[in-house]
Parts: C-alpha cells; structure tokens; sequence
C-alpha cells in the first residue's frame, strides 16, 4: 500500500514559510546581539592602542625618536585610530537598530560594514608592524642588488 504525500493547503504552507523566516529573524537578532558585545570589546581594544601609542612616552613617541623619517606614517596611523574608531561607531549604531531584522537591505549593509571594518582592522595592524620593523631597521652600506 503506498501513500502519497499530502498537499498543504495554501494557508499551511503560507505559515510554515512564515516560521522558516521566523527562524531567519532570531538568528539575525542573536548575531547582533554578539557583534554588539564584540564591537564594545573592539572599542575597549581600540582605546588600549591609542593609549599605548599616542601618549607622550607611547609608541609613536619612541618610533620619532628613533626614526624620525616615519613621521608621516605616524600621523597616518594616528588617522587611521580615528578612522577605526568612527567605524566601530557605526557599525555598533547600525547592529543596534531595532528595525534591522525585519529589513534584509540593512542586514546585509551591516554585514558588509564589518567586513569593511574587519579590512580597514587588518590593514592598520599591519602598518603598525610595518612601522615597527621600519623603525627598527639600520642602514648599513649602500643598497642591495
């Protein structure tokens, strides 16, 4: 004896497709509350940094003495803390948005504005790195090659 599956009724599968997007919309509200959580942590690192490197006897101070030729790459990164700092702003105003989760545009505005935040991360940290490599780098003899 065999069975034949069972059509839903127009109002059936209207529903289920409405718990299915229920579903969407509390994991969407679960993310944010995390990058919320993870945004302030970031804030609090950011803080962190600029206090070791902009203070008068921080980083940025030391690399000057050393290597004053760095100057512009300094003032570059001391922009970039700015920078960062106003972008964690706003991705943190964008995750707090009570609309966010029923507006898929701004979902997936806020998801781009992390990764964009995540770059313009990544991309600092490594000109801080390339700042102290070069600052700590001695010519001795002419060029190589």
């Amino acid at each position: 004896m065999s069975t034949t599956p069972t059509t839903p009724t127009l109002e059936q599968a209207g529903a289920a497709v409405a718990e299915a997007d229920r579903t969407l919309i509390a994991a969407v509200d679960q993310w944010r509350a995390v990058m919320v959580d993870r945004l302030d942590q970031l804030a609090g690192a950011l803080d962190h940094h600029i206090a070791e490197t902009e203070a008068a006897d921080g980083l940025f101070a030391r690399v000057l003495v050393d290597a004053p030729r760095l100057r512009n790459e300094v003032r570059r990164l001391t922009r970039e803390h700015d920078e960062l700092m106003a972008a964690i702003n706003e991705t943190r105003e964008g995750a707090t948005d009570t609309g966010l989760s029923t507006n898929p545009h701004r979902v997936k505005a806020l998801h781009a504005g992390v990764h964009d935040l995540i770059s313009l991360l990544d991309r600092h940290c490594h000109r801080s790195c390339r700042l102290l490599q070069d600052s700590l780098a001695v010519d001795i003899g002419g060029p190589v090659g």
